[in-house]
């Protein structure tokens, strides 16, 4: 929680800094899903390669001391919100629990009232309907799933096919689309597009991973070396291997 509210503090003192001049700063902000801190090469992971995370990490400003929720919904409200989770109606991540409250202030609501576009490409696990939606907090350009993941049950445009990470059919600005490819690469492409049409004007583009969550599915072109992955329960690596494509 802790980080959320100074990574929103920092983020509007930058937004007050620029206001003092011409020039109001894009903002990008990236997050993945259920990858903890031992997940990248840079916090000296032997196993996981992360070379362009890592490259972000030696290139930019690298915070070490953060606290989140457990689980993945509490902290999105409070990254989205700058207040603790509980405050704004957030406390699990299913049965309601996962359900924003409509009177929160989102920092897609507070940059959109200040002349951003703003989009998000992912997960968004705050609310799939209406009055919860993206749409209804601040987000002008949305492509999401449901729920809390795909191939999770909340999510029944997902959860029934056997690749759901390949050619799903996501929510895009609340009308169904089916998408081509690989999802982390449909989002991607998705928030690359959003930036090149709105570089000319600020924009916040958020783009949420639901990789690397469960269930571990990946593309053709990624390759799990046996060789250096030690797996503390073999079965686990078959698992994953069963869902390549």
């Amino acid at each position: 929680m802790i980080r959320s509210c100074i990574l929103l503090s920092l983020i509007l003192l930058t937004l007050f800094a620029f206001a003092q001049t011409s020039t109001r700063p894009n903002i990008i902000l990236i997050m993945t899903d259920d990858q903890g801190y031992g997940d990248f090469g840079f916090t000296g992971n032997p196993y996981v390669q992360t070379p362009t995370i890592d490259r972000l990490a030696t290139e930019g400003t690298l915070f070490t001391n953060f606290y989140v929720s457990p689980v993945c919904a509490p902290t999105r409200s409070s990254l989205m919100t700058g207040r603790q989770s509980i405050r704004t109606g957030v406390y699990d991540t299913y049965n309601g629990g996962a359900i924003m409250d409509t009177k929160e202030i989102t920092i897609a609501e507070m940059l959109s009232a200040n002349g951003y576009t703003t989009g998000i490409f992912g997960k968004w696990h705050l609310g799939d309907t209406y009055p919860n939606r993206p749409s209804e907090q601040g987000f002008q350009h949305s492509l999401v799933h449901n729920a809390g993941g795909m191939a999770q049950v909340g999510d029944a445009n997902t959860y029934f096919k056997e690749q759901s990470y390949f050619d799903a059919t996501l929510w895009k600005n609340n009308q169904l689309v089916e998408t081509r490819g690989y999802c982390s690469d449909v989002f991607t492409n998705e928030a690359i597009d959003f930036i090149l049409k709105n570089k000319s004007k600020p924009f916040f583009a958020y783009l949420a991973f639901n990789a690397p969550h469960t269930p571990w599915k990946y593309r053709r072109n990624i390759i799990i070396n046996t060789k250096t992955w030690r797996w503390s329960q073999p079965i686990l690596l078959k698992k994953v291997i069963l869902y390549h494509q």
